[in-house]
């Protein structure tokens, strides 16, 4: 995997919260774990997790500047025949949450995206996820599709844990998107 390396500053309330953010190259499975474990591995089990993250083809972590913490985490698959991105996990640090890590990670999701000929990012949320729709609204997703029990026909037995079952289907056309 080729590294490529963005570095921003984040204004958050007056201050600056300095990330770097990266996509692919060697990122250890370490890093991914601390962000997205805490926050899927009900739902997935720590198996589940590293299947998914040897399985994407494009991963973008943020790291905390100051302290080199992975702080958020997209990991994304390629669907060339479609020419899109599937983002199948997304997840900011719960300490980090709140201070746009999120809005600065999906942005460059969606700037490499469009860069490389793709037209468009899609992705599940759980539909009581008020926050997280909220945020890919902002970047310029729009929920496509209503699906009942989605995230029962995922993992029928860890569902049971996770809370909302259903989903909605959010598409972000990157001819529409003002990144």
């Amino acid at each position: 995997m080729n590294l490529s390396s963005h570095q921003s500053i984040i204004d958050v309330h007056g201050a600056s919260v300095p990330i770097r953010i990266y996509h692919n190259g060697d990122i250890p499975y370490e890093h991914v774990h601390f962000v997205l474990g805490p926050l899927f591995e009900n739902f997935y089990g720590d198996q589940g997790l590293r299947n998914m993250f040897a399985s994407v083809d494009h991963i973008w972590c943020a790291y905390d500047i100051f302290t080199d913490h992975c702080v958020g985490c997209a990991l994304v698959q390629s669907e060339p025949d479609r020419a899109t991105l599937y983002i199948k996990l997304l997840g900011v640090h719960r300490m980090s949450q709140g201070q746009g890590v999120g809005t600065r990670l999906l942005d460059a999701v969606l700037s490499w995206t469009k860069s490389s000929s793709y037209i468009a990012v899609l992705l599940h949320t759980q539909a009581d996820n008020y926050k997280a729709i909220g945020l890919y609204q902002k970047l310029g997703f729009r929920k496509q599709a209503y699906l009942p029990d989605f995230f029962h026909s995922q993992a029928p037995l860890r569902s049971l844990l996770s809370g909302e079952p259903n989903a909605y289907l959010m598409v972000a056309n990157l001819d529409e998107t003002t990144t």
